[in-house]
């Protein structure tokens, strides 16, 4: 009976333990689940290069994902981009309008600039309301033309750094030690003296690091006393003192090295954590963003070990927790699982005199591309760009960026992957699990969509009145105004220096005059972290003279480059206002301004009902198609390209005053909104414009709008053969290549007098995969 009561209590508090590690895992997950409820954006930039001289533009390509699906976000509009130098002062700040998860643009470079080391940020407003610095920061050269002497970057050995495997450094167990050696402005530095030494100053291990400063060794059962690192110099020695030995404690240590298919782990510790904790019980939470996987473990023993198909982890980066029943971090490791990368295939090229075309080609897939093309050298001073992979798959989770993954990655062998591994343990989570238990982030900032103008009408005393706003293209809408006076217009696309129009109106739409102050919102936010960003060091000892003349590629003249609007298609060229022949233009002379005097009797005579009613005027076509209702629809007009609010405008306009009335009666351009035909007035030089001088229309010329995007124009070099060319010039920029539905896309590029070309291909496909391709063409 006793025995049959023994075995009953034994499966009872083994169901009992069975409940309570599923309520643990419960708990963990709607942790994970609330913290990363709302969403959370990455940017990439791909930049044509990230070497430059002050005389050029640097061109880009943004990619906005959700971090939820990795899949580009429609939701984001609003996209800032500024330019710092290594000071920190701000040198360019632009707002972008994003399509669609994606937007193009450019970054203007001043004669001036001075030869340096640049930072580009780029962040939304969104971004302030997390924990976590979501932004990106992307590191360029900059080269002034005008310099004789180029400055080196100063290789000063400035400091060590260490992290232990697992995190802690535990008394009585085997810890692997990862330290980073770097010299003063950041680089790894290669070293074979490192000296791990303990109390006593004995040398227990010497440690040797890579070309990124990274290098380990093992600690085999430390005593409770204290450990040191040093690192000599021909000018200094530093010294690093580690933390104190842990008594209790618990380690996580994986080897992801061995073979492709199996993640080895192996949970640390010691006989007096053992006791310590004996009443407590664990899980291994794998996670990446606020996905997770849990491994129910049975801690008896100094070394659990555990073996995991990496088919069950995340693809990318994983962060491995040891918690407890008390939600306690006993220990994390972030390990990398290699991506399943999709191919993107250049299937051929086809070369004529002066120009290849590229054909490539996804799997069933349709793909988003931006691909820079430069010239091929050895010891080129233009670097291989971050990467997309880099960006999204590595950056986005960790605390530490990886400088250059292409430098572990591209060629998997075993050392480099090891190399990795230990740049992984070095680094820490982005997301730390005390941030993760708060639960829920507060959102104070909004997601802005568009931008906003908000001001406020003086002395106002109309009831129910209301403010139009009217664009350039004829975009208007109206806004009620509040008993004191404010208005706000919301989710507006306004590019810099476009102008807009202002007209408050009563009641019975009747114009008011009146004064009104305005201005953007949300147009110019600030980032509310810190930004990374540290001064330069220079060597003034070590000056590489240059000829200029011959350093630096020359050009022939200066090139100007064409505007386009935000759904990118080019704006038209023509020398007359005439754009197509739709189009009917009538130049005004003398004999058409004593026949029809005014603007409205020549409008009735070529198409148009006109109805005056004691100054208040109204214009409909006589053409047939109208309205998609049926209903008559009234022409859009401009005066000097500027729309008028209402055709009262136009009552008594003599014409002698114009030079040259345009109609468009098709108007495909303007949509629905030219239903009714558009007309265009160009007043004679030195009438003073009706619309502009009108006290009751406030005009508006907009600052610090969303930036005109342009298509890439090339520099003019007089030299595409000699080393300037290939240390600094550019072949090719395009930022908007799309798939067909069957994956496959061309594109054409010049060859510049180059034996070779290096393309860098980067982009995402409709299922959220990435692509990062580089590869030198030859030409000939």
């Amino acid at each position: 009976m006793k025995k049959i009561l023994f075995l009953a209590c034994v499966a009872f508090q083994l169901t009992n333990a069975q409940q309570s590690k599923e309520v643990l895992k419960e708990q963990i997950a709607t942790s994970f689940s609330n913290y990363f409820e709302n969403n959370r954006e990455n940017i990439h930039l791909h930049l044509n290069k990230n070497q430059f001289t002050s005389n050029e533009n640097i061109w880009f390509k943004a990619y906005v994902i959700n971090k939820k699906d990795e899949k580009l976000n429609p939701n984001t509009t609003n996209l800032i981009i500024r330019m710092y130098n290594d000071k920190n002062e701000l040198i360019y700040s632009g707002l972008n309008y994003v399509a669609n998860g994606v937007t193009n643009g450019h970054i203007p470079l001043k004669d001036n600039l001075p030869t340096g080391t640049y930072y580009i940020h780029t962040f939304t407003n969104y971004m302030n309301n997390f924990n976590e610095n979501e932004s990106s920061l992307f590191k360029v050269d900059i080269i002034n033309t005008k310099d004789t002497n180029l400055k080196s970057k100063s290789k000063e050995v400035y400091s060590l750094s260490y992290n232990i495997e697992g995190g802690n450094l535990l008394y009585q167990s085997d810890n692997r030690i990862v330290v980073k050696a770097i010299d003063i402005n950041g680089n790894g530095v290669k070293a074979s003296n490192i000296l791990l030494k303990n109390e006593k100053g004995d040398v227990i291990n010497v440690i040797e690091t890579n070309e990124q400063g990274y290098g380990f060794t093992t600690i085999i059962n430390p005593s409770n006393e204290k450990y040191t690192l040093s690192l000599s110099s021909k000018n200094s020695t530093i010294i690093k003192n580690l933390n104190n030995v842990k008594i209790i404690g618990f380690n996580i240590n994986a080897n992801n090295t061995t073979n492709n298919e199996d993640l080895y782990l192996k949970i640390e510790t010691n006989k007096i954590s053992l006791e310590k904790n004996k009443d407590n019980y664990f899980t291994l939470a794998i996670s990446q963003n606020g996905n997770i996987k849990f491994i129910d473990l049975n801690i008896k023993e100094e070394t659990t070990s555990l073996l995991v198909p990496k088919n069950e982890l995340f693809e990318g980066i994983n962060t491995l927790r040891l918690l407890d029943n008390n939600l306690n971090l006993h220990s994390e490791r972030i390990i990398y699982n290699e991506v399943n990368k999709p191919t993107l295939t250049i299937s051929k090229t086809l070369i004529s005199k002066d120009s290849i075309t590229i054909f490539g080609s996804l799997k069933n897939n349709v793909g988003n591309f931006s691909l820079s093309a430069n010239p091929v050298v050895e010891n080129a001073e233009t670097s291989t760009l971050q990467s997309i992979n880099e960006q999204f798959k590595i950056n986005s989770h960790l605390n530490e960026e990886v400088k250059n993954l292409d430098y572990y990655l591209l060629k998997t062998d075993r050392i480099k992957k090891i190399q990795f591994d230990m740049f992984l343990i070095h680094n820490k989570p982005k997301y730390n699990w005390e941030n993760i238990k708060k639960g829920v982030p507060t959102i104070r900032y909004d997601f802005d969509l568009g931008v906003n103008l908000k001001g406020r009408i003086y002395n106002y005393d109309v009831e129910n009145g209301k403010l139009r706003f009217i664009s350039k293209d004829g975009i208007q809408y109206n806004v009620p105004v509040s008993e004191n006076g404010e208005f706000e217009f919301k989710n507006l696309i306004l590019t810099d220096s476009t102008t807009v129009f202002l007209t408050l109106l009563d009641e019975k739409e009747r114009v008011v005059k009146t004064a009104i102050h305005s201005r953007l919102i949300n147009n110019t936010p600030n980032f509310n972290k810190v930004i990374n960003i540290a001064p330069i060091v220079y060597d003034n000892t070590i000056l590489k003279e240059i000829n200029n003349d011959v350093y630096f590629p020359r050009y022939n003249d200066i090139v100007l480059l064409n505007e386009i609007n935000l759904s990118e298609k080019q704006e038209q060229k023509s020398q007359s206002k005439i754009r197509s022949a739709i189009d009917r233009s009538y130049k005004i002379n003398d004999i058409e301004a004593n026949t029809y005097r005014d603007v409205l009797m020549f409008l009735q005579t070529h198409g148009y009902n006109i109805n005056n009613n004691l100054g208040q005027v109204n214009i409909f076509s006589r053409r047939p198609q109208t309205s998609l209702n049926g209903s008559r629809k009234a022409p859009l007009v401009f005066i000097d390209d500027a729309p008028i609010i209402n055709f009262d405008f136009l009552d008594g306009m003599p014409l002698n005053n114009i030079e040259e009335i345009l109609i468009d009666n098709l108007a495909y351009e303007y949509g629905t909104r030219g239903l009714g035909s558009v007309i265009k007035i160009y007043l004679k030089k030195g009438y003073v414009n009706y619309l502009n001088t009108n006290p009751k229309t406030k005009e508006i010329i907009v600052e610090n709008g969303f930036k005109k995007q342009l298509y890439f124009k090339n520099q003019n070099y007089i030299n595409y053969n000699d080393q300037a060319f290939k240390n600094f010039g550019t072949i090719f920029w395009s930022p908007s290549i799309y798939t067909d539905s069957h994956g496959d896309f061309e594109v054409k590029i010049p060859i510049l007098n180059q034996d070779q070309i290096k393309l860098n291909i980067q982009g995402i496909d409709n299922e959220g995969n990435i692509y990062n391709e580089e590869q030198i063409i030859k030409t000939r």
